[in-house]
């Protein structure tokens, strides 16, 4: 998971390395030691990553700055 985490984690914006330390924060807690809830949140994690990769690859592309200026 620490190997995981430092590979992710070396390669995201301030905002996503916040995101996912407060996740590893959470997953300590007692409340969340279910097996079954850790495979969840660890899906939903990787999910909202890909969602955010394409933003920003969406955000940094020459469309999305045609698209803005097209806007009224």
């Amino acid at each position: 998971m620490g190997a995981f985490l430092k590979e992710v984690l070396g390669n995201t914006t301030q905002n996503q390395r916040i995101y996912f330390h407060t996740i590893v924060i959470m997953m300590r807690k007692k409340v969340m030691r279910s097996i079954q809830f850790r495979m969840t949140l660890l899906c939903l994690d990787r999910m909202l990553l890909l969602v955010l990769l394409r933003w920003e690859y969406f955000h940094e592309s020459a469309f999305f700055w045609r698209w803005t200026q097209l806007l009224p």
